[in-house]
């Protein structure tokens, strides 16, 4: 795994504000790991 970001609008089909993930940490072809920060500004709070 690799302590890089990625920028969520090359790797997802979305556009704000509907990119609801915080962060992309890794991926690769079979598997993506991806974080959240909840806040009180968030859609889904």
């Amino acid at each position: 795994m690799t302590e890089n970001t990625f920028d969520l609008e090359i790797l997802l089909p979305h556009r704000a504000p509907m990119i609801l993930l915080s962060r992309a940490v890794d991926y690769s072809d079979d598997f993506a790991q991806a974080e959240v920060l909840i806040t009180e500004q968030s859609a889904f709070f």
